[in-house]
């Protein structure tokens, strides 16, 4: 089962456009934030994130943005 926790912080990330922002939000470090993402991504062998140095910003093949799950999303 994955984590709601984690769902959170990618949620954020993608949210907020960094893992800085979505740190300060959520009231973690980003280091946190990074680890939680990294965990999901290997429970759903899925890469959630393209990361270039110290950005990153979400995957396009990662799924649907925030707010629009369970709506009309393909």
């Amino acid at each position: 089962m994955i984590d709601l926790g984690r769902l959170r912080a990618r949620h954020a990330v993608a949210r907020h456009g960094s893992i800085g922002a979505a740190a300060s939000a959520l009231g973690y470090t980003p280091s946190a934030i990074s680890q939680q993402l990294a965990k999901l991504e290997r429970e759903t062998r899925t890469a959630l994130l393209e990361r270039r140095g110290a950005a990153a910003r979400r995957d396009r093949r990662a799924g649907a943005r925030p707010g629009r799950a369970g709506r009309d999303n393909p």
